[in-house]
């Protein structure tokens, strides 16, 4: 369900993010549905691991190449 979910998120071009640990979303109002809305708050806390878990991945990546050092 959860990567159903993120697909549908990216074609309806909304962006989720952390900021100070939370979880939060980008995106038109209009694209927004009810249910969509529902899915999120049920499925926010593995939505916030995911992210947690892409950003560690994304940073070691940076490190393992010589970025950001």
């Amino acid at each position: 369900m959860l990567n159903e979910l993120i697909l549908e998120l990216k074609q309806k071009n909304v962006h989720l993010y952390l900021q100070d640990g939370k979880l939060r979303c980008r995106g038109l109002p209009s694209v927004l549905s009810h249910n969509l809305k529902t899915a999120l708050q049920e499925h926010k806390t593995e939505l916030t691991e995911y992210l947690i878990k892409a950003q560690t991945l994304f940073y070691f990546l940076l490190h393992s190449i010589g970025y950001g050092s």
